[in-house]
């Protein structure tokens, strides 16, 4: 099954996402900030504070088993 991924996170840890996503799949995010109009408020992946910004990458992932 194919899926994008995704990953939330404050200005504080954008490195962290990037490099997640960059690790796991070996393509970097398009980063974007999230607008205060896109409710439900996601929150950091890694520390809990409000998400400013969403990775996604634009090819879908396999999940290999």
């Amino acid at each position: 099954e194919d899926e994008m991924k995704e990953v939330y996170c404050c200005q504080e840890h954008v490195e962290y996402g990037i490099e997640e996503v960059l690790n796991e799949i070996g393509v970097p995010p398009k980063l974007e900030k999230i607008q205060a109009s896109q409710l439900p408020t996601k929150t950091c992946e890694y520390c809990g504070q409000i998400a400013e910004y969403i990775g996604r990458t634009n090819i879908p992932i396999q999940n290999v088993d």
